[in-house]
């Protein structure tokens, strides 16, 4: 993902990258360590979006 996109486009492809790696528990633990990685130079919006995916793939990880 470029940072010329714009934010909701970015949000929106981390969303689908989310559901995308749901039934995969590989590709799931590789996803929140890139969601991790979001720093303070990320939007707000960005950032909250991250958070509540790494949330939503963790809990599925604990099924």
């Amino acid at each position: 993902m470029s940072s010329t996109n714009a934010i909701a486009v970015r949000a929106h492809a981390m969303f689908t990258a989310a559901n995308i790696a749901m039934p995969y528990p590989e590709l799931r633990s590789e996803l929140v360590l890139i969601l991790k990685g979001f720093n303070e130079d990320t939007s707000a919006g960005l950032r909250a979006r991250a958070k509540n995916l790494i949330r939503k793939l963790e809990a599925q990880g604990e099924k």
